[in-house]
C-alpha cells in the first residue's frame, strides 16, 4: 500500500490554469494523476499491493470531490488522526482509496 498523510495545492494555484474547460489540465488534477501514475509504476517495479490511500480532511469537501472524481472511494474505518481535530467533531482525517487493475 501506498499512503499519502497530506496532500495541499497553495491556495495560488487554486482553479488554475485559469479559463481552461478540461478539468484534466486543473493543476489539482494533473498532480493526482501523476500521484496515480507513480504508485502504479512503483507497484509493477516492486510488486507491491495495488493501493494508493490518501487521507482528506472532513471539511475539505472540494477535496474530496476531486478525490472522488479521480477515482478514489471512502476507506470506511481508515483515519489518521491529527490534533487539529477534537476527536468528537470527527475521527481524524478521512482515508480515501484508489486501486487499480
Amino acid at each position: 500500500m501506498f499512503e499519502i498523510p497530506m496532500l495541499v495545492l497553495h491556495q495560488d494555484f487554486w482553479g488554475h490554469p485559469k479559463g481552461c474547460t478540461d478539468l484534466e489540465e486543473k493543476y489539482s488534477r494533473q498532480i493526482v494523476r501523476h500521484l496515480q501514475q507513480e504508485a502504479k509504476a512503483a507497484q509493477i517495479r516492486g510488486n507491491r499491493e495495488r493501493l494508493l490511500t490518501l487521507y482528506v480532511h472532513p471539511d475539505a469537501k472540494q477535496a474530496q470531490k476531486l478525490y472522488e472524481d479521480c477515482e478514489f472511494t471512502f476507506a470506511p474505518g481508515r483515519f489518521l488522526t491529527v490534533p487539529e481535530i477534537h476527536p468528537e467533531q470527527a475521527p481524524g482525517l478521512l482515508g480515501m482509496d484508489f486501486v487499480w487493475c
